[in-house]
């Protein structure tokens, strides 16, 4: 009986300790079909319906965690990016170069809790397809 009351005992504390570690994210992306991507002030937008750009932006998104900040953001280094599929959009959020984020319009900043987002990458995936919309 003692033994059967001490296993249930460490059953309940491995549980209680895992779950301090368990990442919570805040996006669950899925099924996502499309991802819009706008900067700052710019009257280019970058439109993908491209299955490996969609899958990891969504994953990297999928990934993270995050904690409120009094940072502000940067609206010049500034990304929008919004993550849809035909029922609408799944996920949208706003980046700067600093790592402040706006989520899903809230009026709150936030910073990177864990995980780790590459604001390059969407810098990148931009400026390309900006260049391939100059040169039409």
């Amino acid at each position: 009986m003692k033994k059967k009351f001490l296993l249930i005992i460490i059953s309940i504390l491995f549980i209680g300790i895992s779950g301090c570690f368990k990442h919570n994210s805040y996006f669950k992306i899925e099924n996502a079909d499309s991802v819009t991507i706008f900067h700052g002030a710019s009257s280019y937008v970058f439109v993908s319906t491209d299955k490996e750009i969609i899958k990891l932006i969504s994953k990297n998104l999928n990934d993270l965690s995050f904690k409120k900040t009094n940072a502000q953001m940067n609206a010049f280094s500034m990304f929008t990016i919004n993550i849809s599929n035909d029922k609408g959009s799944l996920a949208q959020l706003s980046v700067d170069e600093k790592g402040v984020f706006y989520i899903d319009d809230t009026a709150d900043c936030y910073k990177v809790n864990s995980g780790e987002f590459d604001y390059d990458y969407i810098q990148d995936i931009y400026m390309k397809g900006e260049q391939k919309e100059l040169k039409k």
